[in-house]
């Protein structure tokens, strides 16, 4: 059956109900009219004056609504080339949104982005004051006042202490081969901590303690039934990299494109300390906390969301801090402050079908070191373009206005071409009326397209304008001077201060 051509159609509903939508416009005016002036306007049709007026008024506000709905990049764009450009008008985002850090979860921000940081905790230091309320005697030692009645003795805790526990990256063995330079690479690793801490702490707090997290060593026994095309290595470094990711979460990375996909604000994005790093996903650091329980169940979700994997034959944990622990578990506790690793007892065993199969161990070691590369890569991308590219824009002269009464038709002789000579006076005096009245709907337009004009003026951070309101002389009006009097049209700025000098608080309105 051959394929129907599909057409683009125009819908037959085109109405917007707002400041673009003409019809809408005019239908609103009318309504108004008939509200205030119903007993004496009758007359609703096209060829009434006030309707035509009506109608050229619906135009201009048309022609002010597209202005205001174009890009906010050409709104904002500089007339003059050699001008300062919108990134230059503006604070960037990492000026003015990010902020120094407050919450635990800033002070992690602030310590996973020292290089060699694979996660951070950061926890209340607890300390014990006694006191000695008859002698008017404080101490650390509980045991400095036990001749003392109960009723003179209280205590309390120190507030404002803290201390860091830290988790460590692999340490790559060309640049530290040996203990020595391994132990110097985690006291730069404290040193920095440390300097960070004091660089952004608040008043009376204090860092008491780092310390590298201890390990609770788990076993992890699985057999394991592959699909026949799976690569049995490759299957092997995923559960690795799965479980000790579960037992220890790596802190990730994002560039801002990222963080965007993800359903993040800007203000979210930016909260708190920025990193050189890139920005971290506030809900992955969240979870990224130590593990108080390793759960079976969990470890079997992991492995059978591994591609290749068909079933697991058998599996079990157990606790290496308890050999004798003979017992199948499905929770395993861990103690508080450590971390759980995989302990060396751990075995895995692979089969596709029945027949069992050997992993080549070197070959796991060099998927996971190509896993660790990649990640490595993903992860450097992320510390690029952290800030929102900003439109360069184009310049449309937004401000950039004319007078209504050009348009309306010739016989109102309020035109260009105006009357004809032969008219009566009466006739003339008429036309000049009108041109009175229309004149104040003209300057009203006027002044809206002038601070439309401005609104790259206004919202800058140059501090360099000296009003907020603005307006702009009405033009093209043919025997202007005829109709006003003391009006600058060759100076907006004499206008906008004949205007609204008594209007305009600069400094409450800018701020």
């Amino acid at each position: 059956m051959p394929e129907i051509n599909k057409h683009i159609t125009l819908p037959k509903n085109v109405a917007t109900g707002d400041d673009l939508d003409y019809a809408f416009l005019r239908e609103k005016g009318l309504e108004y009219i008939e509200q205030l002036a119903s007993d004496l306007w009758t007359d609703y049709n096209s060829h009434d004056p006030g309707i035509t007026i009506l109608e050229m008024l619906a135009y201009a506000l048309t022609d002010l609504g597209a202005r205001l709905e174009m890009p906010l990049e050409n709104i904002l764009a500089p007339e003059d080339e050699d001008a300062a450009s919108i990134g230059e008008q503006f604070f960037k985002a990492l000026q003015i949104l990010p902020s120094q850090p407050v919450t635990e979860a800033d002070y992690r921000k602030l310590f996973i982005g020292i290089e060699g940081v694979k996660n951070c905790w950061l926890k209340p230091y607890q300390k014990t004051v006694y006191v000695d309320c008859k002698n008017n005697r404080l101490s650390y030692s509980s045991d400095d006042f036990k001749d003392i009645d109960d009723s003179f003795k209280t205590e309390f805790q120190l507030q404002g202490l803290y201390s860091v526990i830290v988790d460590f990256d692999d340490f790559d063995p060309d640049e530290f081969p040996d203990e020595d330079a391994v132990n110097d690479g985690k006291e730069r690793i404290y040193e920095e901590i440390k300097t960070r801490f004091h660089a952004n702490r608040n008043l009376c707090e204090d860092l008491v303690d780092i310390m590298e997290v201890k390990t609770h060593p788990i076993a992890v026994c699985a057999g394991i039934e592959l699909n026949p095309e799976a690569d049995e290595e490759l299957v092997h470094a995923h559960v690795l990299r799965a479980i000790d990711n579960y037992f220890s979460p790596s802190i990730k990375f994002y560039s801002l494109k990222q963080m965007l996909e993800k359903g993040y604000t800007s203000d979210q994005i930016f909260e708190g300390p920025v990193l050189e790093n890139g920005f971290i996903d506030p809900q992955e650091l969240k979870n990224a906390k130590l593990r108080t329980e390793v759960r079976l169940s969990d470890i079997m979700n992991l492995i059978m969301n591994i591609e290749g994997v068909k079933v697991i034959k058998d599996i079990t944990i157990k606790d290496c801090n308890n050999p004798e622990d003979e017992g199948e578990s499905w929770i395993i506790c861990v103690e508080e402050g450590k971390k759980p690793v995989c302990c060396p007892d751990s075995a895995y065993s692979y089969y596709k079908s029945v027949l069992p199969v050997n992993v080549n161990h070197k070959k796991v070691d060099a998927y996971l070191d190509e896993m660790e590369k990649a990640a490595k890569a993903e992860q450097e991308q992320a510390r690029f373009n952290m800030e929102p590219e900003i439109p360069a824009g184009r310049f449309l002269n937004t401000g950039e206005t004319t007078t209504i009464q050009n348009d309306f038709p010739d016989t109102y002789g309020i035109g260009p071409n105006g009357l004809p000579s032969h008219v009566e006076t009466a006739r003339k005096a008429q036309a000049k009326q009108l041109k009175g009245y229309l004149l104040f709907f003209d300057q009203m337009l006027a002044t809206y397209f002038a601070h439309l004009g401005k609104v790259k003026d206004i919202l800058s951070v140059d501090n360099k304008l000296k009003e907020t309101y603005f307006a702009q002389a009405v033009k093209d009006i043919k025997g202007f001077s005829e109709l006003v009097s003391g009006y600058p049209e060759n100076d907006d700025e004499a206008l906008s201060d004949l205007l609204f000098s008594g209007l305009d608080n600069r400094v409450e309105r800018k701020n």
